[in-house]
């Protein structure tokens, strides 16, 4: 997957979980910190390890 197809998916992803996912598999892709990706998602980190 490219960083095309993470930001389509989740644009379209109805689901707010799977949103969140998509979103943070984006920021991991494009090199942020797990650290960063939970503060970017407002989550916690062991979320973003958990993921």
């Amino acid at each position: 997957m490219n960083n095309i197809n993470l930001a389509a998916l989740a644009k379209s992803e109805k689901s707010a979980r799977k949103r969140m996912r998509y979103l943070a598999l984006l920021h991991f892709t494009e090199g942020h910190s797990r650290t960063a990706i939970a503060n970017m998602l407002k989550v916690s980190r062991t979320s973003v390890n958990t993921w």
